[in-house]
């Protein structure tokens, strides 16, 4: 399974967003694991599962302190779903 989760944000730090972005999702998808038994993560604490965070954006301004927009697409991709 594969989750897709688009964040639009008013940034221009994007690595340091990947980076806790990355870190919450695993903690939340662990979380969601441990509701349904085991059923969503292979491993324990859901290291095995895949998180790719992409950042495009644009400024809306040349001044010092100008606006960055910023859009954050998550994708999570689940690899111990039980098919049926």
């Amino acid at each position: 399974m594969t989750l897709h989760l688009e964040y639009n944000l008013t940034t221009g730090a994007c690595e340091s967003v990947k980076v806790n972005l990355i870190q919450l999702l695993k903690q939340e998808v662990s979380k969601l694991d441990l509701i349904y038994q085991g059923d969503l993560c292979k491993m324990s604490d859901c290291s095995d599962i895949d998180v790719t965070i992409t950042c495009s954006g644009f400024s809306a301004g040349r001044r010092k302190r100008q606006v960055v927009y910023a859009s954050v697409l998550a994708v999570i991709k689940l690899g111990n779903i039980p098919t049926q």
